[in-house]
C-alpha cells in the first residue's frame, strides 16, 4: 500500500508541476484545514485558483477551509494566486504579484512584497507585516483590521460593502483610499504619513471615531486638504 501512495502522489505531483506551467486556473475544492509545508512559488503569468492545492495536505477538522503555511509561498510578478477560503501565514509569504483571499489573512509569520492583496474577510496581523510599495484592499462586507501587532500599510483601499474597522492603530506611509465607504477607527487611530494633499481620497467614504480615536494625517504645505 505505500508503494501504491507514492505512485499515486508522484502522479499528482507532475500533473500539478506541468499544469502550473501552461499558465491556466487550475481548481481543486477540498473541505478542511490545508497544511502547507514546502516552498510554493506561483511564477509569472500563472494564476492559481486554491481551494485548496495539492502542495497542501487535507486535515478534514473543519467545515471551513484554511490554507495554513509552515514554510514560504512565493507570488511572483504578474502571477495570481486565488484562495477561496482564508489563509493563516505561520512562516513566510512573499507576495509580488495579486493574492485574492475569500475570507481571512492571518499572519502569524512574515508577509512581505510589492504585489496587491485583496481580502475578503478580516485583516489580522500578529508578527512581522513589511508593505513595501504594496496595496491592501478590503473588498468584502463588514471588515475589520486586528491583531497583536500594528499594521502599517502602504496603499489602504476600501471597496465593496459594509463598514471597515480597526480594532487597533494602523497606518498608511502612501494612500488610504475611502471610495464610499466608512473607516470606523473607535477609540483607535489611523494615521496618514504621506503629506501630499491627494494622498486621502474618497467619494461619499468617510472616517467615523468614538472618544479618543481619530484619522491623523501628516501636512507640509498651505492648501486645501
Amino acid at each position: 500500500h505505500f508503494i501504491i501512495f507514492l505512485y499515486f502522489l508522484f502522479f499528482y505531483f507532475l500533473i500539478f508541476f506541468f499544469s502550473s506551467r501552461r499558465r491556466h486556473t487550475r481548481y481543486i475544492s477540498v473541505t478542511g484545514v490545508q497544511t502547507c509545508a514546502l516552498p510554493i512559488s506561483f511564477r509569472n503569468g500563472c494564476t492559481v485558483c486554491v481551494a485548496m492545492f495539492l502542495y497542501a495536505v487535507c486535515l478534514n477538522v473543519a467545515s471551513a477551509q484554511t490554507l495554513v503555511n509552515y514554510s514560504s509561498i512565493i507570488v511572483t510578478n504578474g502571477a495570481n494566486m486565488i484562495v477561496l477560503g482564508s489563509v493563516k501565514n505561520d512562516s513566510n509569504m512573499y507576495n509580488y504579484g495579486k493574492l485574492y483571499v475569500d475570507s481571512n489573512y492571518v499572519n502569524n509569520g512574515n508577509t512581505s512584497g510589492n504585489g496587491d492583496y485583496y481580502i475578503s474577510g478580516d485583516w489580522e496581523n500578529n508578527l512581522n507585516f513589511s508593505a513595501d510599495s504594496s496595496t491592501v484592499e478590503l473588498q468584502g462586507g463588514n471588515q475589520s483590521i486586528k491583531g497583536t501587532v500594528v499594521s502599517d500599510f502602504y496603499n489602504l483601499t476600501l471597496t465593496g460593502t459594509g463598514i471597515k474597522s480597526i480594532e487597533l492603530d494602523a497606518s498608511a506611509s502612501d494612500t488610504l483610499a475611502l471610495n464610499d465607504r466608512e473607516l470606523a477607527t473607535d477609540t483607535n487611530t489611523f494615521f496618514v504619513y504621506n503629506t501630499s494633499v491627494s494622498a486621502i481620497t474618497r467619494t461619499t467614504g468617510f472616517v467615523s471615531s468614538l472618544d479618543s480615536g481619530k484619522l491623523s494625517r501628516d501636512m507640509n504645505v498651505v492648501s486645501t486638504y
